[in-house]
């Protein structure tokens, strides 16, 4: 593979110097607005969308995160998925397609080696199933991927813009749900006016 060789031939390592797969957990109870995040509520940077995953109720039960860890998307490769959980959230749910990992440095700097494009080469062409978008991978897979040797002060550095980057983006959208849920004394409306503009917003 073209990727991985030029990894290597830059002094690249495997991932699994800075990364370890967490053992699947069940959550515990936990209070309604707990997020459950499902593949398709983190998109290719990373960002989750966070709101949703606070109202989604899948029937199907999920597995247990921390903060700080990292989610792997390990379903259909060629469309990477990788986020990490924020500080604000002590645990959250997420469905089985992911894999969960603990980080051994930054864990947002690791966010960022994981978006290189030579790592993401050498992910797409990974996994086993009957069509590319089942197609699916282990933790293993996502842990032998080569990449670039970062020392401590560049995963602190770049991982540090990441995180700066992803909590603007989730504050931004707070504010925007604060601003749209201001109504002028004169135009204030109706409780059946307001529940369904709550429920639109859900």
């Amino acid at each position: 593979m073209a990727a991985r060789e030029a990894v290597r031939a830059g002094g690249g390592i495997e991932l699994r110097h800075f990364l370890s797969e967490v053992r699947r957990r069940r959550r515990g109870p936990g209070s309604a607005d707990t997020p459950f995040i499902s593949v398709l509520h983190v998109d290719d940077l990373g960002v989750v969308a966070w709101r949703e995953a606070r109202h989604y109720r899948p029937s199907t039960p999920g597995i247990a995160a921390c903060a700080t860890e990292i989610l792997v998307s390990l379903l259909n490769p060629r469309k990477f998925r990788a986020t990490v959980i924020p500080s604000r959230y002590p645990m959250v749910e997420c469905s089985a397609e992911f894999g969960v990992f603990k980080a051994h440095v930054h864990a947002y700097g690791v966010l960022a080696l994981l978006q290189q494009p030579l790592v993401r080469a050498q992910i797409a062409p990974l996994g086993r199933g009957t069509s590319s978008s089942r197609r699916r991978i282990e933790p293993e897979d996502v842990l032998r991927v080569l990449v670039p040797h970062w020392d401590p002060a560049t995963f602190a550095g770049v991982g540090e813009e990441v995180k700066e980057a992803l909590e603007s983006q989730a504050e931004a959208e707070a504010q925007l749900l604060l601003c749209y849920s201001v109504s002028s004394p004169s135009e204030s409306s109706s409780p059946t006016e307001s529940s369904a503009l709550s429920a639109a917003r859900s």
